[in-house]
């Protein structure tokens, strides 16, 4: 089951994206829109990949790393939900909420070499 909590986690991870180029398209108007647009996911991505994905070079550890990941789920969660987007940000709050109790040890540590 906890590679099952890992898709979730994975569509959250989607949903985070897209809420967060949701909300910076509606924040603005015109050519700000579209930068913020295009901007917020990229930091996302670039702060995701630096301290929270399973091969970080800075990964978070302990407990830190399941409760950051959490929030910035939900943080993309909660921008869909207040541009409009409200089954977006329900689908990505469900996701991020099951799959990261779910996913267990496989959130909060590599997998093992056999």
């Amino acid at each position: 089951m906890k590679w099952f909590g890992a898709t979730l986690v994975f569509f959250a991870e989607l949903g985070m994206l897209a809420g967060l180029a949701w909300w910076g398209f509606h924040a603005a108007d015109g050519v700000a829109a579209w930068l913020l647009a295009v901007a917020l996911p990229s930091v996302a991505v670039t702060l995701w990949g630096q301290f929270l994905a399973p091969k970080a070079p800075r990964r978070l550890k302990g407990i830190m790393l399941p409760f950051m990941r959490l929030n910035v789920l939900l943080l993309g969660a909660l921008a869909a939900y207040l541009a409009g987007a409200v089954a977006l940000g329900l689908a990505t709050a469900v996701c991020a909420i099951i799959g990261t109790a779910m996913a267990g040890d496989l959130v909060t540590t590599p997998p093992a070499r056999v």
